[in-house]
């Protein structure tokens, strides 16, 4: 069996060391190398999730102070929140929804949720997304590979 020379051998750790790092940092950008189960997500852990798997989305709070709580709208428009405050979670006005979702992260069951605001809705895990139908199926898509399967 032959021995590598040192050149060989120098050749294999000198890439080695290039690659190293590369392959750590793929590992850490990859959507689901999340330490923390799906179910445990904060909005701003799946926002950040959203936008590596770009779905570019700006964050604003539902609080007039800016404040982020368990919900906030999600927009690909340059919305003021005293322009998203005004929405209405009405499906006769879903048309005012354009480039905008809102996002709530819900204890306990969303089957009303889901009933009332039927095709304008996305339950997945702890999170409930209403608005835009384009938007959801974007983020419907970008959550595929973390969210728990339907039951």
């Amino acid at each position: 069996m032959r021995r590598l020379s040192r050149c060989g051998l120098l050749s294999v750790a000198f890439g080695t060391l290039i690659l190293l790092p590369i392959t750590i940092r793929l590992h850490r950008t990859s959507p689901t190398s999340s330490t923390r189960p799906f179910e445990d997500w904060n909005i701003v852990e799946l926002v950040e999730h959203l936008d590596r798997m770009g779905v570019k989305l700006q964050l604003r709070s539902t609080q007039e102070d800016g404040s982020l709580g368990q919900t906030v709208f999600l927009t690909t428009a340059g919305k003021r929140w005293s322009d998203l405050n005004h929405l209405n979670r009405d499906p006769k006005r879903i048309h005012e929804w354009q480039g905008i979702i809102h996002c709530e992260r819900v204890k306990g069951d969303m089957a009303l949720a889901t009933r009332l605001y039927a095709n304008h809705c996305l339950a997945i895990g702890p999170f409930l997304f209403y608005g835009d139908a384009e938007l959801l199926r974007c983020v419907g898509a970008a959550l595929a590979p973390v969210a728990p399967p339907a039951t």
